[in-house]
């Protein structure tokens, strides 16, 4: 009887090595393709993320100001007009709240009208509605026992991709029922 020994095989074929650098060339890609969609979302997110804490800031910068304040007055649907808190003036200015084209701005009431003191939201920011509804005038004189109180609505959209739209909604009510 004969005893055949094999050879050991020492080494990979052509064909063998040409498929495995294909399917590990093919794994690479799909794995840097996930990784950078992956990346493109997270900045996406973090732009929309941080247009949305700059419009929640704004209408909480709104609504401190106007539950500090009184006097409140609707000039329009879109405007609403108010004393802000002033504890050491003797002039009580009037400042009011309104949109100028898709930015929120500020205006000061200097006796000849309302003068723009400077805009409140991003520019990045495209606001499509403002409106304030008055609740209760305070006025305890005539009879009116309710707190003053304000409902304000913004809807609008981010300008830049991913285009998200947002609509934010408060309701204040003021401190100082004495005004």
């Amino acid at each position: 009887m004969k005893i055949i020994k094999r050879k050991k095989m020492r080494g990979f074929s052509l064909v063998e090595l040409l498929i495995s650098i294909t399917l590990f060339t093919f794994v690479a890609l799909v794995a840097v393709a996930s990784l950078v969609s992956s990346a493109q979302l997270n900045n996406r997110l973090k732009v929309t993320r941080n247009l949305y804490e700059s419009m929640y800031f704004t209408l909480e910068d709104i609504g401190r100001e106007l539950k500090q304040g009184g006097s409140y007055e609707l000039l329009s649907s879109s405007e609403v007009a108010f004393v802000p808190y002033q504890p050491y003036s003797t002039n009580f200015y009037r400042y009011k709240y309104a949109l100028v084209g898709d930015t929120l701005h500020t205006f000061k009431d200097t006796g000849s009208g309302f003068v723009d003191v400077g805009q409140l939201s991003n520019d990045n920011i495209a606001i499509s509605l403002l409106k304030f509804e008055i609740f209760g005038a305070g006025d305890f004189a005539s009879g009116d026992r309710q707190q003053p109180a304000l409902k304000i609505v913004i809807r609008g959209n981010i300008k830049t991709a991913p285009y998200t739209s947002f609509y934010m909604s408060s309701f204040v009510t003021q401190r100082d029922t004495d005004r």
